[in-house]
């Protein structure tokens, strides 16, 4: 069975992991099987991105994926993928100059990376 190509998903999907790359994002849902297809598709998304080289993989990489099981409700959440983290390195005072930390790795600052990027997405649509 051939795999979907990006074209067969929501573009709404793709907006979910362009938003989740900067903030968390919660859906909630009244049971637990609308929040299994959603997070399958987003992972069945992600594929097809990586096998098409799509120029918003970067952001759909930058994302996890995070199911909580509730009683009465069952909570997608999408965010940063060291979300989680974040309190703790926070607590240590870790702080990332990007400017800096570009140019020790001979990149551009991550604003202006995603700057571009989004840039370019709008001029394709």
């Amino acid at each position: 069975m051939p795999k979907p190509p990006v074209a067969s998903f929501d573009a709404r999907l793709l907006e979910l992991f362009r938003r989740a790359a900067a903030e968390p994002v919660r859906l909630v849902f009244p049971s637990s099987r609308p929040a299994h297809r959603l997070r399958f598709r987003l992972h069945s998304l992600r594929q097809a991105m990586r096998r098409e080289a799509h120029p918003m993989l970067v952001f759909a990489e930058a994302v996890t994926i995070r199911l909580t099981l509730g009683a009465d409700a069952t909570i997608l959440t999408a965010g940063p993928a060291d979300d989680d983290l974040a309190g703790a390195l926070d607590s240590i005072g870790l702080v990332v100059d990007s400017a800096a930390a570009a140019k020790s790795e001979n990149a551009e600052p991550m604003d202006e990376f995603l700057s571009k990027l989004v840039r370019r997405e709008e001029e394709t649509e």
